[in-house]
């Protein structure tokens, strides 16, 4: 299915969840109010998080969206989750393209089916009739409408709650170190590694969006699996290869890693570190 809305996206709305900084944040990145569907080239928000220091990792939230350059009512949502990226130090965010929006008119050069698969699971968590754009995702454990800012806040809020286990990320030598500590996993889980990148632009020349300059923020470049967590493991110590291409400019790069439960599909860790290594 793919999903269009016809009400206001109230961006301001988030703000019922954030500091009054943060509106002062969002009065500068002047995002205003966006209808679903109708399209406004916004300003690129430059902000990248900064590396996730030892022992704050506890309370971070994943923030899953998954979008498409060639869905009409996506752009407003990926302003929403450049929002949140830029101004909400409990979030980390990750945007999934997925590749069930590409035609002839326009193929999203993001997109890809791994995305779109990791979507059909969730629609399967979540007894969905089908997977829809725009869609976030946070912590695993709920989904809603990726224009709805006010939910997002509130989800945030709530999800930031729950006690995760504890990341510790640092680069060695060339590869990215990981300690681990406290899962408060009930099953088997998934350590995964997503590649995102900030600052893109795309100029769409086709499809609903055609005409249009697109700015995005996390963008997801690469997802691997690092290794499974066994049931009762409760620390780690590993180092793992990290994944690099040369369209992608290392300087604007996010490596977000996370620890999903298999079953549940609930994040019971996540972290990020940013920049060059």
């Amino acid at each position: 299915m793919r999903q269009h809305c016809n009400k206001e996206v109230e961006m301001l709305g988030y703000n019922r969840a954030m500091s009054k900084s943060l509106l002062v944040a969002i009065a500068v990145i002047g995002l205003g109010l966006a209808a679903c569907g109708t399209i406004r080239e916004t300003p690129a928000i430059e902000t990248v998080p900064t590396a996730i220091e030892p022992g704050d990792s506890r309370s971070l939230v994943l923030v899953e969206l998954f979008t498409s350059e060639g869905c009409s009512s996506c752009p407003p949502a990926d302003r929403l989750l450049s929002l949140i990226a830029a101004t909400d130090d409990r979030a980390v965010a990750l945007a999934f393209h997925v590749d069930y929006w590409d035609s002839p008119a326009w193929r999203d050069r993001f997109s890809s089916h791994l995305f779109s698969q990791r979507q059909e699971f969730y629609g399967g968590r979540f007894k969905l009739d089908s997977i829809y754009t725009p869609q976030i995702v946070v912590d695993g454990s709920t989904q809603f409408v990726g224009n709805d800012s006010a939910r997002a806040g509130n989800e945030i809020t709530e999800a930031a709650k729950v006690t995760k286990g504890a990341l510790e990320l640092r680069f060695d030598a060339g590869r990215l170190a990981i300690k681990a500590d406290g899962f408060p996993s009930s099953e088997t889980a998934t350590l995964y590694l997503a590649v995102a990148e900030n600052s893109l632009m795309t100029n769409v020349t086709g499809g609903e969006n055609g005409g249009t300059s697109l700015r995005h923020s996390a963008v997801v470049r690469s997802l691997t699996t690092v290794r499974a967590v066994e049931k009762g493991t409760r620390s780690l110590d590993l180092s793992t290869d990290i994944p690099s291409d040369p369209s992608w400019n290392v300087q604007n790069l996010n490596y977000v890693i996370f620890v999903q439960e298999n079953g549940s599909r609930r994040i019971i860790a996540v972290a990020q570190i940013a920049g060059k290594h």
